[in-house]
């Protein structure tokens, strides 16, 4: 099974800067020539009882030591926005092109692998949870954190897009002490593109965003490649850090108001 991501363009549009798929192409291919692509990040927060009371957290896995990108570095959860084909079979994506620059088509597109993903890699164990369409909010516009579009000389061009999915309190939250292991498992594919194979990730941790920023200026080179764009634009952007605090509060607010 080859394993296709769309090439996304970026264009002026009435609303601003949008998106468009101007072709597929390998995701390997993508990464050796620097053809733009695109990736979800999504970020699964968990509560977990403190001394200072039920608190808000990031949940944080280490990546495979098998992973030819950022082994053993922290990483939310995700995956380039991509299709699969089985040799020469047309797939309805290629063949409708009038749709490839249809903003709520590119849109649905990132929302769809971002729920994909997270129920592939978060299992919560002994509840009957699933993440939904409601459970997923999206901060931005498809593509908010570029990687590498403007460098002329990139190793990675994505447009990044980054997600929040709280678990609702009433669904799961952590005992003070316990093991997050308890309570869920975590996946993380490695192996070729196309032929990767799901491993459990045997290292996680939960991080308030305070937390997470704290860290990560302190130890910005064990973030891995993904959540580091994030945490980048965070830092450097008192402005965005500011929004996307708000939106983790609304975000938290909804998860609430669905339970």
């Amino acid at each position: 099974m080859d394993c296709l991501v769309p090439i996304f363009d970026q264009y002026l549009s009435a609303d601003g800067k949008s998106l468009r798929i101007v072709g597929f192409v390998r995701r390997d291919m993508a990464h050796i020539y620097g053809i733009p692509h695109a990736a979800v990040h999504v970020g699964v927060i968990i509560h977990k009882e403190t001394e200072k009371g039920v608190q808000p957290g990031f949940l944080l896995r280490r990546r495979s030591s098998s992973k030819r990108v950022c082994p053993e570095m922290w990483d939310v959860f995700g995956s380039h926005v991509e299709i699969f084909t089985d040799g020469f079979v047309p797939l309805p994506l290629e063949m409708y092109t009038e749709m490839w620059d249809v903003p709520s088509f590119i849109s649905r597109l990132f929302d769809d692998t971002a729920l994909r993903e997270v129920n592939e890699e978060v299992q919560i164990l002994n509840r009957d949870f699933k993440f939904t369409p409601d459970h997923l909010h999206r901060f931005g516009d498809p593509g908010s954190f570029d990687y590498g579009i403007y460098d002329p000389n990139p190793i990675n061009r994505e447009f990044s897009t980054f997600y929040m999915a709280p678990v609702p309190k009433e669904a799961l939250t952590i005992s003070t002490n316990d093991s997050i292991d308890n309570y869920l498992r975590a996946l993380d594919s490695v192996g070729v593109p196309g032929q990767e194979s799901a491993n459990t990730c045997s290292d996680l941790k939960l991080f308030t965003l305070s937390e997470l920023m704290e860290d990560y200026a302190r130890r910005p080179n064990t973030y891995a490649d993904g959540i580091k764009r994030i945490l980048i634009k965070l830092s450097s952007e008192p402005g965005t850090l500011e929004a996307f605090s708000g939106f983790l509060k609304s975000c938290l607010e909804s998860s609430t108001k669905e339970m």
